[in-house]
């Protein structure tokens, strides 16, 4: 039932996002959203302020997931509103999205994950090659993309000087997620009880606690909430089983 309603909601989308403005509409509301987002994180982490009681004192707390999600989210904001940056005309909606651009790079810089830096430099020198490659737009190799891919270089080559940055604001953070082999023990559990459909869509948090090995109850990982193992596909195949 979860993944027919995957299914019919990528059906809509195709219906209620047809033309060129309804989807500007959804894009403009995303980035809306993450501003308000970023506003958040900023007034949670410098001043100090709890807007909702059941949000954590820590700097990490947010109302997007994890830190390394919200750095991930951050990053595809980065990515969207960069290349909408590049192709739009001079208007108000380009200025927002140099604003959208700024927050999504700070908040990038401030999570400071490895993988997103990665991603972003390859990504960056894909679309630098796309722009070099278009008639007339070879002077935009050296704007914002460029500077994009420079500041994701010195994030991953300079990685003491850059976590500096997050010591600063008083950020400490580290994830702890399953091994290869923690989580091929719980895919395998999980398929042996029901191969077809596994134990349902996301409910692998659920698979650890019943599957994990003896030896992370007597680790100082023992009340660790794990809900996916170490990576989406794996963490499917616990869920899902065979037929998802």
């Amino acid at each position: 039932s979860a993944f027919l309603l995957y299914a019919l909601a990528r059906a809509l989308a195709s219906l209620f996002f047809s033309s060129e403005e309804q989807i500007l509409r959804a894009l403009v509301a995303l980035f809306s959203s993450f501003a308000l987002l970023f506003l958040f994180q900023v007034l949670h982490i410098f001043g100090g302020t709890r807007l909702f009681s059941w949000i954590a004192s820590d700097p990490t707390a947010n109302l997007f997931g994890s830190w390394n999600d919200f750095g991930i989210f951050s990053s595809f904001i980065l990515l969207l509103s960069l290349i909408l940056f590049d192709f739009l005309p001079r208007s108000g909606l380009k200025i927002f999205l140099g604003f959208v651009f700024l927050f999504s790079l700070v908040a990038a810089a401030v999570v400071n994950f490895a993988l997103v830096w990665w991603l972003l430099a390859v990504l960056m020198i894909v679309f630098m090659a796309y722009l070099y490659s278009r008639r007339g737009e070879r002077k935009a190799f050296f704007r914002l993309p460029f500077l994009t891919l420079l500041i994701a270089l010195f994030f991953i080559l300079v990685r003491p000087l850059a976590s500096e940055f997050t010591n600063i604001l008083g950020i400490q953070f580290i994830e702890v997620r399953p091994s290869w082999s923690s989580t091929g023990q719980v895919i395998r559990s999980a398929l042996g009880q029901n191969p077809a459909f596994g134990s349902g869509p996301n409910t692998f948090a659920y698979d650890w606690l019943k599957y994990r090995s003896p030896d992370i109850s007597q680790s100082p990982f023992w009340q660790v909430r794990v809900s996916s193992g170490t990576g989406f596909l794996p963490s499917l195949a616990a869920g899902a089983g065979i037929v998802g």
